[in-house]
């Protein structure tokens, strides 16, 4: 369904805005001529594919032009130095990503769903999971250090767990209880001996490792 239609000003193109909240062009042409075999004007994103719904989660990498969103059933990696999508990853129907981390090589990333977070591999035109999945629920933040030796996921009810990431475990001296209500957002110290905690509760805490 088109939600918004125009004319460029030469005349030559059309541009729609469909119920997905794209923006397509198709070509346009005066010619009546065409034999009635040939194929009709093919309609194609004008920039590139956009997500069509909320986004979740959204993180960059440290080290590359990349920067990786979540939304309704899909993962999505950008390179913002050439304005361009590089991967598109369609999730199964189950699963919702919450939110995501870019681990700072550019190399993998680590992504939490509705009762698990998944690490996967980015390759050069797909990502793929490679690691045992994390049973954790309700995550609704991530954040890699700067070093990627580990990731904090904070959970709703305010816990944040530290994970290391080359072996997925989470001590229990691990794991902070200091917010009563969700996570808004995870800071590293620069030497990654910390981090600071922001929370829907109005507070902000620090904690040394």
């Amino acid at each position: 369904m088109i939600t918004s239609i125009c004319m460029g000003e030469q005349e030559d193109q059309i541009y729609v805005i469909n119920k997905l909240n794209q923006l397509m062009t198709i070509k346009f042409s005066y010619d009546k001529d065409r034999s009635s075999g040939q194929d009709g004007p093919k309609i194609k994103p004008l920039h590139t594919a956009f997500h069509s719904q909320c986004i979740t989660g959204m993180d960059i990498c440290l080290r590359k032009q990349l920067i990786v969103t979540t939304s309704h059933l899909y993962i999505n990696i950008w390179n913002y130095a050439t304005k361009s999508l590089e991967i598109s990853h369609r999730c199964q129907q189950t699963d919702e990503p919450a939110a995501v981390a870019f681990h700072p090589s550019g190399f993998h990333i680590v992504v939490a769903f509705g009762d698990k977070i998944v690490c996967m591999n980015v390759l050069s035109s797909t990502l793929k999971e490679y690691s045992p999945q994390l049973q954790l629920k309700g995550c609704k933040e991530i954040r890699f250090s700067n070093g990627g030796h580990m990731f904090a996921a904070a959970v709703n009810l305010g816990a944040i767990h530290i994970y290391n990431f080359y072996t997925q475990e989470c001590p229990t001296n691990m794991t902070t209880k200091g917010h009563n209500a969700k996570v808004r957002c995870i800071d590293w110290y620069e030497d990654d001996m910390g981090f600071t905690s922001c929370g829907m509760d109005g507070f902000c805490f620090f904690y040394d490792l």
